[in-house]
């Protein structure tokens, strides 16, 4: 099994932009220490404009990215309450290893799914549903 590796993109935003290839497109900092302009609008392009994957915990969506590598699967994700961080985790490894149930619904009864992964994987404007039973 590839290691599942959690990376919140504001605790370490050189390893997002390495795994999606805009090391050298992107500064996350300034020379004072503040995010920059441009990444906080990437991060608005990639998690919120990009038609990205959700974890939905209760009445919380949440956006995340995964990204496949040799021996290592990253998930990154933007923000997750405290409280909803460990159910995030673990739903997301479920999904990772095959043990959600997919479901055909629509978006109007995803959101009334307690806990519930929206994947698309990056590819079309589909997305799979997959329920925590």
């Amino acid at each position: 099994m590839k290691k599942i590796l959690f990376i919140n993109v504001y605790d370490d935003p050189y390893t997002f932009l390495k795994e999606i290839g805009l090391e050298n497109e992107y500064t996350p900092y300034d020379k004072k220490g503040n995010i920059t302009k441009e990444f906080e609008n990437l991060l608005s392009d990639f998690f919120y404009q990009s038609d990205p994957d959700f974890c939905k915990i209760n009445d919380n969506t949440y956006p995340f990215y995964i990204a496949k590598k040799k021996n290592k699967i990253y998930v990154f994700y933007e923000y997750v309450k405290d409280e909803d961080l460990k159910t995030f985790k673990n739903l997301i490894k479920k999904f990772i290893t095959g043990e959600l149930t997919p479901v055909t619904t629509s978006w109007k009864e995803f959101k009334n799914f307690k806990k519930a992964i929206a994947y698309r994987g990056g590819i079309g404007y589909s997305y799979i549903f997959y329920i925590d039973v």
